[in-house]
């Protein structure tokens, strides 16, 4: 039979009771949710301890110092690639490097221009040179002794270029080659007028009128002949008034001076001249003179019987130079010192024996933007048509020559002062170099000011690289290489240059080379088939940018290999050249006239028009290019018209902005990083500055952490 197993323990089956079951069973579980919980969070705080101790065993305490290396590279994307480089800073501790980069400034824009001329100094004048046999007479002076003298086979004797290959005299082929201190023993001039012996009327006339030249720096000038009348018109080019000079020949019969002078009277321009002045190189003795309108003759009032027409020793060119003055036109006379000559000149108004101070120079202005020197500005100051500045120091220079006898080669001289406006000024490492107009070069200190060492005949742009300076052309073509001591290295003739690491880009005519920056070597050639109008190396792409006179666009590889050719599309010739990278790709801004393209190798971007003349500067910055404009006023001039700074963006070509500078020309900029300016310059020393100090990559960006 079946039993039934009972409990020993009454069992209330209700629904209460079930309800205590289920709350005690929920307890259990939320309390062994509780205990996991506890232990997930012991076991993060362990975790985050062990790797807190792994970090602080991997990075570096905040007061701990690293180590730093600096690298430079191309310019940054939308900066100039010729002017920037990408300073890359990388800090690194032990187990960490932090990476940052900023823009940092390769080199100082460099600017030509065209017109140094100023409106507000501007004196005509005209050079008349007797060019009668009578030349060839003893003018009563002796010779420079320290200078050099060539005697042709016409026997007139004209001052030559320095030399050191013989000690007294040279015979030649073509002539005689002499120094001043020989020929005051040995080439005594005929006495034929009773001035005494010494160098002839015809030396001493070409000597000072040299001088003239070479010290009238932005002064129009021309050329006259007693016999021949104006042989050279007004122009500024010094080169075209030496030749002038140079081609000149005392073999005329006649000497009428007064004729000539009258007529070179209505030969000034109507407008745009400060003053006007005849400088008249002559011996004095006219012979066939006087024929000139009876109003004239005895014009002084001295009373001279003299003062008519005459078969030999008129004496009308006093009455002559009395008439110019009174229309406003200042004579000057080089010659024998006579009581005749010295009263033409005062007569005239001018000078007996000028110098650029009869012609009342200009006061202090620049023609180049300045330079810097650390924090210090050096403002390139021409005085008295001269650089000299008054923070130079040439106490303690040594004085050099460019020699004309081969090979091309510098030596000594004697203490000279620089001639001419300075055209170049370019800093570089530590030394400031300037060239002047008149193809003076200076090696300068840019810190004190103090000049090491200043060369005649180096002259044109200047640039240094790799430890030589390379300065030209100067006025005879070449282009030279300079060690720093200074010595010639090397010369080429040449229209201009661009140097690269190690490598000269000298282009003459179509002809483009390049040739080892040391030895002068050329490496390659290539003929553009025009003319290169501008040429420039870049840096960050490493290819060489030249134009040629059809407005085609080279972009050549080191080795002038061409890579691409581009058509800018404008009617103009080319003024101006940038490029710059965006992309990855290099991008290239052509500027002619009033009008510019930016384009790259496969194709043409944008193109706009530029306000207030033609373009002056331009400089590419974060994604913006800044032009500057000039238009001259009615008689041109670099201190007349206006200037304008206008910005574009560089991928749309929209004008952001226009700002007027000065009522002149703009020089510049100089870019001074350093106080986060960009500065312009007027030839009057004005400046205005752009603030670039919030540009992207002025201040250190960062790039990045690298952990080990």
């Amino acid at each position: 039979m079946e039993r039934k197993k009972t409990s020993p323990v009454p069992i209330i089956s209700s629904s209460r009771g079930w309800a205590l079951v289920y709350a005690l069973v929920f307890c259990i579980v939320i309390q062994g949710i509780a205990l996991l919980a506890a232990g997930l969070v012991t076991h993060d705080i362990r975790s985050g301890s062990v790797f807190q101790g792994l970090l602080a065993g991997r990075h570096a305490p905040p007061d701990a110092r690293p180590a730093v290396e600096v690298s430079r590279y191309g310019a940054p994307e939308g900066w100039d690639n010729a002017c920037f480089l990408t300073e890359v800073t990388e800090r690194r501790w032990e187990n960490e490097s932090a990476f940052s980069w900023r823009v940092k400034l390769g080199s100082q824009p460099s600017q030509a221009i065209p017109d140094r001329s100023l409106s507000s100094w501007r004196p005509f004048v005209i050079l008349l040179v007797d060019d009668s046999a009578g030349m060839l007479a003893s003018s009563g002076q002796p010779y420079d002794s320290g200078a050099v003298f060539f005697e042709g086979a016409g026997r007139e004797i004209t001052p030559s270029g320095d030399r050191d290959d013989f000690a007294s005299v040279l015979a030649g082929a073509e002539g005689t080659f002499f120094r001043g201190s020989f020929g005051n023993m040995s080439r005594r001039a005929a006495d034929l007028y009773g001035f005494g012996g010494g160098a002839q009327c015809w030396t001493q006339a070409l000597s000072r009128l040299t001088s003239l030249v070479e010290d009238l720096d932005l002064c129009p000038l021309a050329v006259a002949t007693v016999s021949r009348g104006i042989i050279q018109p007004f122009t500024f080019e010094r080169k075209a008034i030496l030749s002038a000079l140079a081609g000149i020949r005392p073999q005329a019969e006649e000497a009428g001076l007064a004729e000539a002078c009258l007529g070179l009277t209505g030969l000034f321009p109507a407008a745009c001249a400060t003053a006007k002045h005849i400088v008249i190189a002559t011996s004095g003795i006219a012979v066939k003179d006087g024929d000139i309108p009876s109003a004239l003759k005895d014009f002084d009032h001295d009373g001279n019987p003299l003062d008519t027409a005459v078969e030999e020793r008129s004496h009308c060119l006093d009455d002559v130079a009395s008439y110019a003055a009174s229309r406003g036109i200042t004579v000057h006379a080089v010659g024998p010192d006579t009581p005749f000559l010295r009263a033409v000149a005062a007569k005239g108004g001018g000078a007996f024996m000028p110098t650029k101070g009869a012609f009342a120079p200009p006061g202090p202005f620049i023609c180049q933007p300045p330079g810097l020197g650390g924090s210090l500005r050096r403002y390139p100051v021409n005085s008295e048509l001269a650089f000299d500045p008054p923070w130079l120091d040439m106490g303690g220079a040594s004085y050099l020559k460019l020699m004309a006898n081969a090979p091309l080669h510098l030596g000594p001289s004697a203490a000279f002062a620089p001639r001419g406006a300075a055209t170049g000024f370019h800093v570089s490492g530590g030394s400031l170099f300037c060239t002047t107009s008149r193809d003076d070069l200076l090696s300068i200190d840019p810190g004190t000011g103090v000049c090491s060492w200043v060369a005649r005949g180096p002259g044109g742009r200047v640039e240094a690289r790799d430890g030589t300076v390379v300065a030209g052309p100067n006025i005879e073509g070449d282009i030279l290489a300079l060690s720093h001591e200074p010595a010639v290295r090397w010369s080429a003739r040449g229209d201009l240059f661009a140097l690269a690491p190690g490598v000269a880009y000298i282009s003459r005519g179509p002809l483009l080379s390049s040739r080892s920056i040391e030895s002068g070597a050329q490496v390659a050639l290539l003929d553009l088939g025009a003319a290169v109008r501008l040429l420039q190396y870049d840096p960050s792409m490493n290819c060489v940018v030249a134009s040629s006179g059809t407005n085609l666009i080279s972009i050549l590889s080191s080795g002038l290999e061409i890579q691409a050719r581009l058509d800018p599309g404008l009617a103009a010739p080319l003024d101006m050249i940038r490029t710059f990278r965006l992309r990855k790709e290099l991008h290239v801004i052509a500027v002619a006239g009033d009008g510019m393209t930016c384009m790259t190798p496969g194709k043409i971007l944008w193109k706009a028009s530029l306000e207030g003349g033609a373009c002056t500067s331009a400089l590419v910055m974060d994604m913006k290019l800044y032009v500057t404009t000039f238009s001259p006023g009615e008689c041109g001039g670099m201190d007349s018209g206006h200037s304008l700074l206008q910005v574009f963006d560089i991928q749309s070509g929209e004008r952001v902005s226009s700002t007027a500078l000065f009522n002149a020309i703009s020089l510049g900029p100089l870019i001074d990083l350093d106080s986060g300016v960009l500065e312009y310059s007027s030839p009057g020393m004005d400046s205005f500055t752009v603030d670039i100090r919030d540009l992207a990559g002025m201040k250190p960006l960062p790039l990045g952490t690298r952990l080990k």
